[in-house]
Formats: C-alpha cells, structure tokens, sequence
C-alpha cells in the first residue's frame, strides 16, 4: 500500500507501528517540513521507499503520485495494480477512522436531451451510502479534479441521473461515492468513475416573456381577458386575486399556445379582480405579466322600500301613501290588493310617476 499524510503532530505516532505495512510514503511537504523529514527518513532505514511530496493536495492520489511509486522503487513496483482510496477529511488512524473503501461507480454516460446535459450511471450499493459527487471539467482525465469541481451532491441512493446546462463546449464527467461521516467526522469517498463527455453545440431558448393583458368587464358576473401571443410560448397561466399581490393569486387555468382569450364567469358584481399571466417554454416560465384590472358592473341588489297605509276614509275609500323611491333606475310602482291577508293578491294598476307617493282605491 501507499500513504500519503496530511500535516499532523500525530504523524510519526501513528507510523511508528506501521512500518511493515507500508512499501512507499508521502509525506506532504509544508509548514512541517522538518517534522516530516523525520518520518520520511525514518521509513527509508526500514526499508521502506518515502519521499517528501506536496502535490496532493486537490488530488489525493494522482498520476503524479504513481510517478512518484514508480521512481523511488526503481521501476519495481507495479503501481498500477494500486486501489486508489481517498479521504475526504482528515485522517488519523488513531481516531478510528472508517476506512473500509467504497466502491468506484460505473456505467456513466452523458447524453444532450433539450439542450441540457443528461448523466446517469449505475447504482452504488455502500451499506453507509452519503451522497453522489458530480464532477465537471473541461479538460479530459483527473489530475486537475479538485472538491471544488463537484457540482452537485445527490444524497439519494436511488437517484442514478442528473441534468443541467453547463454552457457551449466540451465537459468531462466523472461521478464518486461518499459514505457517512462517523462518530470523528472521517468522509470516504471511492475514487472517480470512468470519464464520460458531451459536446454541447446549442444554446435553449431565450427566456421567454410575459403577454400584454387586456381586460374588459362584459356583465356583473363576467371578465374577458384577451393577451398577445408569444411567438416561442408552448403554453400560458393566467392568474386572478381581488387585491393587486400576486403572492396570494390563484392560477385559475392554463392554455396551450395557440389560445390568446378568455371569459372569466362566475364572479361578484362590482368588484375590482387584478389579472396577471405568465408563459412557458422550454426554458422555463416568464415574469408575470404587467396587472390588468376590471370592476364587473353593478347589479341592482337594493329592493325598494315597503310602502305604508296611511287612512282610509268615511266612503270606505282605501287611501294608501308610501315613501318616495330614491333609486336612478326607478321604473314603476305596483299596487296589489287581496280579501285575505298574506296570500291571493291581485295586481291593481302600476304607477310610473316616481313623484306620485299615494293612491286612492275606491273599488
């Protein structure tokens, strides 16, 4: 096996005890230089190859780190037969460190479906199982990978795709495993999966924007709302509210692209209702719509007042008076009368005189 050690006081601890283990180690070169020095002379009287390295820090285990196996061991060592295992925090063996390694990911592709860049590959079956890495570059191999190429983390075991728009170019891909940090915080994470790599050559359509409104009240229960087409729209929402917020609104319905009306029925008379759309395409939906407003028209809800008998006189003349009505769409007084009270009333006459308050029924 080969080592590679961070900076740690607890270097030579740990490898003292460990020197039959190990045929090549790397201690990194860095603010504890001498310290390392130590070590690194330490495993070379035990007949141990080490050499001081500092070029793994993004990598962990690289084709510099095999250079490095195959020169100290004078080509001896066939290092191509090495399972690369990598730690994605520190490491102490003296912690107690999971290190069982995980499994290297298989079956990567990578496709172009609308435009966007499409992996999958095949699932990873570690009993600790953390989450997928996806790396992305846009040059070919791994010795430049670092953790900041990850551009995703996927923490569901079954989840085996993932898409996104990288932007014009070539990108390479590889996909890892993590496991479950344990009790100290130690992350395994296998080594990179087979190269995959897609040539995106086409741009998604530009956002898209939103239709104009036009509103037009058409009764006391209806709105006709008519709005410009969207020449790469595939479908539009329209969205109602009786204040002007469009966080409370209610998407009411949906059209496909070739609709640009609308009669919305079923609504209060006299109130104002706000109106916004917005439209789809592939690359998403569009703002919303600048609001457009309407107020249905007013019903005549108010009844007229009840009218009162005032006398009746010595002939035995009915004389009845009432309240004038106040109301702009005054059209008629009627006058019923019945022998029994509460049911069996018969028109009398109609009065259309809005300024006439009685009427004498000598009959």
């Amino acid at each position: 096996a080969a080592l590679y050690l961070n900076n740690s006081p607890n270097n030579q601890i740990i490898l003292n005890t460990f020197y039959n283990n190990f045929l090549a180690v790397f201690p990194q070169t860095a603010i504890d230089i001498n310290s390392n020095t130590v070590i690194m002379n330490n495993f070379i009287s035990n007949g141990i190859a080490a050499t001081l390295f500092d070029n793994c820090t993004n990598n962990y285990w690289n084709s510099t780190i095999a250079s490095e196996i195959k020169t100290i061991s004078a080509n001896t060592l066939d290092y191509s037969n090495f399972t690369p295992y990598r730690i994605g925090g520190p490491f102490d063996i003296t912690l107690g460190a999971d290190v069982t390694p995980l499994p290297i990911i298989t079956g990567i592709t990578a496709s172009i479906t609308n435009y966007n860049v499409n992996l999958k590959w095949s699932k990873s079956t570690p009993v600790d199982f953390s989450a997928y890495n996806i790396y992305i570059s846009d040059i070919p191999g791994t010795t430049n990978l670092s953790k900041s190429d990850i551009i995703i983390k996927i923490p569901n075991v079954n989840t085996t795709n993932y898409s996104h728009f990288p932007g014009l170019g070539t990108w390479y891909y590889h996909v890892t495993v993590s496991d479950i940090p344990d009790p100290n915080n130690f992350t395994n994470e296998c080594w990179y999966s087979s190269e995959t790599s897609v040539t995106v050559t086409n741009l998604p359509p530009p956002l898209i924007q939103a239709p104009s409104l036009l509103v037009i009240a058409v009764s006391t229960n209806q709105i006709d709302i008519i709005w410009n087409s969207i020449s790469n729209a595939t479908s539009y929402t329209l969205y109602r509210n009786t204040i002007p917020e469009t966080n409370t609104a209610t998407n009411i319905t949906g059209f496909i692209s070739t609709i640009t009306n609308y009669s919305n029925t079923g609504l209060f008379p006299g109130t104002i209702y706000y109106y916004w759309m917005k439209a789809y395409n592939i690359s998403g939906s569009s703002e919303y719509s600048v609001v457009a407003s309407a107020k249905t028209l007013s019903g005549d809800i108010i009844p007229p007042a009840i009218p009162v008998i005032i006398s009746i006189d010595a002939d035995r003349n009915i004389t009845i008076t009432w309240n004038a009505n106040t109301e702009p769409d005054f059209l008629q007084y009627n006058i019923y009368r019945s022998t029994t009270s509460g049911s069996g009333y018969v028109k009398v006459t109609s009065i259309t005189n809005i300024d006439t308050t009685s009427y004498v029924d000598s009959g």
